[in-house]
């Protein structure tokens, strides 16, 4: 549900934040723009969500193969998503290996029920380093008049704050800018 206009048809919600709003708001891309005062970039990123979640139900149904151990992976995105069952009935567990770097490697230490749950978080892990399915936007942005953006501690910019002081959440540690 929208949290601005109350509309309960929000599929992609944007959480937006304020100086003067003490709450984080969850609103629809129609009213995310108007927040921000910038229609394209909320349909941008609404673009994204919906790739991202048209992504995941596909990545199920993509070719895995299967290693010399009997494991199931996929290489996509320079990594290696490997599943693999922990005990026989303790779960499974996800591997990510750099393609670039063998010795890149991540083995988070949660497990899960089934394979499809372990190839779901392999998917979970490795989306945010696909060019097309980062929070990143690659096309030219329109400058905010007070030139104030809000950069990852990598630099890349995330987000844009607007004259109204509405700056979009996005994962990661962020480092105000002026």
């Amino acid at each position: 549900m929208c949290e601005m206009c109350e509309s309960s048809a929000v599929r992609y919600a944007h959480r937006m934040t304020h100086p003067e709003y003490p709450q984080v708001l969850t609103v629809g891309c129609v009213c995310a723009g108007h927040m921000e005062g910038d229609r394209a970039q909320a349909d941008h990123r609404d673009n994204q969500m919906r790739n991202r979640a048209s992504s995941r139900k596909r990545w199920l149904g993509r070719k895995w193969k299967t290693s010399q151990k009997g494991n199931a992976y996929i290489e996509a995105c320079g990594y290696r998503v490997t599943v693999h069952p922990k005990d026989a009935k303790k779960g499974w567990l996800v591997t990510i290996a750099s393609l670039a770097d063998r010795n890149d490697i991540y083995r988070p230490r949660r497990r899960v029920e089934t394979l499809e749950q372990a190839k779901l978080a392999g998917f979970d892990l490795v989306a945010p380093a696909c060019p097309e399915r980062t929070a990143v936007a690659k096309r030219p942005r329109q400058q905010p008049s007070d030139g104030h953006r809000a950069r990852r501690a990598d630099n890349q910019t995330v987000s844009t704050v607007c004259k109204k002081g509405i700056t979009m959440l996005r994962a990661g540690r962020y480092v105000d800018t002026a």
